[in-house]
């Protein structure tokens, strides 16, 4: 049976607690339907960073800890690098041009081009909020099976790495799909059959 090291197992627990779970499916549910059906970018914007920072830094705590797992300090340092470092960078993201420009480079590539991230200095407010929720998922102690701790941990890894990754894609306006007479006489031209709102329109005849 494999034995995890303290420090592994506790950041396996920790991406396995239903807070973290929940966390990954709030990210996954806000990029696929709320970001479509709710297009209020600041709203739901802030809940894709809440969900992410609540369950990215024990998913990199795991992986760091699975890298130094011969070396107890290493795991700490791994600790540290998720818990620490990874908030900082992120609010660096938030508010600095070349940190923001150079890491959105990277997820570019990584995304083959479609990830996007305007630089935003609010997004930082979250930051507070998620890591202390995820502080407080990871000091409860680690429950059942360790064996099967390793299992769900795993899952969760693959499940939440591409949460991290993917996103919904970006909101296209559908265009001009009618051309006509608004009750005033003006002509107009909307991306939908009413012409009294979301139109263009023209008082001399177009």
């Amino acid at each position: 049976m494999t034995t995890l090291p303290r420090e592994t197992d506790r950041c396996a627990s920790a991406l396995t607690h239903p807070a973290t779970v929940a966390a990954i499916a709030l990210l996954l549910v806000n990029d696929i339907l709320f970001k479509q059906f709710w297009p209020h970018p600041w709203v739901t914007g802030k809940i894709s960073d809440f969900a992410w920072m609540v369950f990215a830094p024990p998913l990199l705590a795991f992986l760091l800890g699975f890298a130094a797992s011969r070396s107890a300090a290493g795991r700490r340092a791994a600790f540290l690098a998720a818990y620490a470092g990874l908030p900082l960078l992120y609010a660096a993201f938030n508010t600095f041009a070349p940190v923001h420009d150079w890491i959105l480079r990277g997820l570019l590539f990584i995304s083959d081009g479609t990830a996007g991230s305007p630089l935003d200095v609010a997004d930082s407010l979250v930051i507070p909020i998620g890591l202390g929720a995820a502080l407080a998922v990871w000091r409860r102690p680690p429950a059942g099976a360790q064996s099967l701790r390793l299992r769900w941990s795993l899952l969760a890894a693959c499940v939440a790495a591409l949460a991290s990754v993917a996103s919904s894609p970006d909101f296209q306006a559908p265009g001009i799909t009618s051309v006509g007479v608004s009750q005033d006489g003006a002509v107009c031209a909307a991306t939908s059959r009413t012409y009294e709102t979301n139109a263009w329109r023209s008082n001399d005849g177009g």
